[in-house]
């Protein structure tokens, strides 16, 4: 039985734990090229086991020591000739998001491992180069996917200041590169710089003023351009919809929005 077989036999066995020869095909696969293996079984279902609790804790940090010690996340990612390698890292950002969950809600990870997490995932923001979203082999989104890790690193106990400030910085330089983001992936990043105002590791006051300074394109830039846009409506969108109206980033993206539209002639 092949591997797509038996995880399409296991989809259609609710809340049934995998045993450890297949979760190893599992990671083995985590980057297939067959967007239905990679995508719609096998990321699904280990994330389903994984949020449920259906993986045992040896599992789980077993997994977790894997990708980790054999750095998935940067798989050949200085060849910037590889386009086959994102799907590795892309899915693996996503295993590591559901693996990150479960440790926000059921601690198993040391602080080592998390200091670990944290570290490959900055060098993951800083040296990604594919940033295609929907392709010929279905998702590689390794921005959209990495915004989900951050959104779950965030709430690690080992966080630091430092740390939230390499993420802001990395995500600026991603949104300031000279590639129009066309599958959302600002409105995906968007989530974790919000839930960072909650954190007590940054004040308003610092992320005003990173708002400000991602804000500072040149006329002539047009996909930072496009990409900061979006990031800003769909910031402004989610702190409308989650915030008080007098939230202080709220006014501070407003006046962004504005004075963009005034610069192009739009007002």
């Amino acid at each position: 039985m092949s591997l797509k077989e038996k995880l399409q036999w296991l989809s259609q066995s609710e809340g049934q734990s995998i045993p450890d020869d297949l979760l190893d095909q599992m990671i083995t696969n985590i980057g297939s090229l067959d967007s239905e293996l990679r995508d719609t079984l096998n990321y699904n279902l280990f994330a389903e086991a994984v949020t449920a609790g259906n993986l045992t804790l040896k599992q789980q940090q077993e997994v977790t020591q894997r990708l980790l010690r054999n750095r998935f996340l940067l798989t050949n990612i200085d060849n910037s000739q590889d386009n086959e390698s994102i799907f590795k890292r892309s899915f693996t950002a996503l295993f590591l998001a559901a693996l990150a969950y479960r440790h926000n809600n059921s601690p198993f990870l040391s602080q080592q491992q998390e200091r670990e997490l944290i570290k490959q995932t900055i060098s993951y923001l800083q040296l990604e180069h594919d940033f295609r979203g929907l392709t010929l082999h279905g998702w590689a989104h390794g921005i959209a996917h990495s915004a989900d890790l951050i959104d779950e690193i965030i709430n690690f106990q080992s966080l630091n200041h430092q740390d939230i400030i390499a993420f802001l910085t990395a995500i600026k330089n991603v949104l300031h590169r000279p590639f129009l983001l066309t599958a959302d992936e600002p409105g995906r990043l968007v989530i974790p710089v919000q839930h960072l105002s909650h954190t007590k590791l940054i004040t308003d006051e610092e992320l005003t003023e990173w708002l400000t300074d991602l804000n500072h394109i040149n006329a002539d830039e047009f996909d930072a351009y496009g990409n900061v846009s979006l990031f800003m409506v769909k910031l402004q969108s989610l702190l409308l919809i989650t915030e008080n109206p007098d939230h202080s980033l709220s006014e501070t993206v407003s006046c962004i929005i504005k004075n963009n539209y005034q610069r192009f002639g739009y007002l």
